[in-house]
């Protein structure tokens, strides 16, 4: 089977009052549940203009989480932020901290309409408490409510590469899905041009998003492949819960 697809795309969703209401049912349910118990654990975060102090215990955290996934791109964050004298952003940073040491952060950019998650690194789970909403998920609600309170239209979450197993893991297209964002293509690069790929040729697990047929600089991606063995099916059975958003079809690989 030949498809259409683009090698990269992007994530957008809207800045809204209350973000949760663009998360999926069982995340919605975590933050909802976590909210009201989070000032009954030594857990703080701050939001500020991005600085050297950040980067110097983050850099590090970083490379070495991201480092160590299949297929890792590890970027110079100082150069892509600090260092980058010609962006279109002004960079800042939350930082969350856990008995007042920081566990985790994300790096985004300010632009006038939006804001743009450059870099983010958290751990999977607390290091004590029973908090529905692990660290990522927790942030995910902060930088959007943050988003809205800036009075920014929409947050972009990051630049991927298609497709997913192959490149980045399938669970990253995941979460997005499960925290309301919507794969678009890019417009600002030669990174939107189409390519095809003969399925065939896939031999490992992987999520491949198709290129939209109609409209497709201003529509949304809605339809997807998942390449899976039924051994390894079960993994990535969250990823068929956003059909309104995202429709999965699973070819087999056995």
């Amino acid at each position: 089977m030949i498809v259409e697809y683009s090698p990269f795309h992007r994530w957008h969703k809207d800045a809204v009052e209350h973000p949760e209401e663009f998360f999926g049912t069982k995340n919605k349910k975590r933050i909802l549940s976590t909210l009201p118990r989070i000032s009954d654990h030594p857990i703080t975060h701050e939001i500020k203009p991005l600085d050297q102090g950040f980067l110097d215990w983050f850099i590090p955290k970083y490379s070495e989480v991201i480092g160590s996934k299949d297929n890792a791109v590890v970027h110079d964050i100082y150069e892509a932020t600090l260092g980058n004298k010609e962006s279109k952003s002004e960079y800042w940073c939350l930082e969350l901290r856990e008995h007042n040491k920081p566990i985790g952060g994300t790096i985004f950019g300010v632009r006038e309409d939006k804001i743009m998650v450059a870099f983010k690194v958290y751990p999977y789970n607390w290091s004590e408490g029973t908090l529905q909403a692990n660290p990522s998920l927790y942030t995910e609600y902060l930088l959007a409510k943050h988003a809205f309170d800036l009075g920014k239209s929409s947050i972009s979450h990051g630049k991927d590469r298609n497709p997913y197993g192959i490149n980045a893991a399938i669970g990253l297209a995941i979460f997005k899905l499960s925290t309301g964002y919507r794969p678009y293509l890019l417009v600002e690069s030669e990174d939107c041009q189409s390519e095809t790929i003969d399925t065939g040729t896939i031999t490992i697990d992987s999520l491949l998003l198709h290129h939209p047929q109609t409209n497709p600089f201003d529509d949304p991606i809605v339809e997807a492949s998942l390449f899976t063995t039924r051994e390894t099916e079960s993994k990535y059975a969250q990823v068929h819960g956003y059909p309104d958003a995202l429709k999965v079809t699973t070819h087999y690989l056995d």
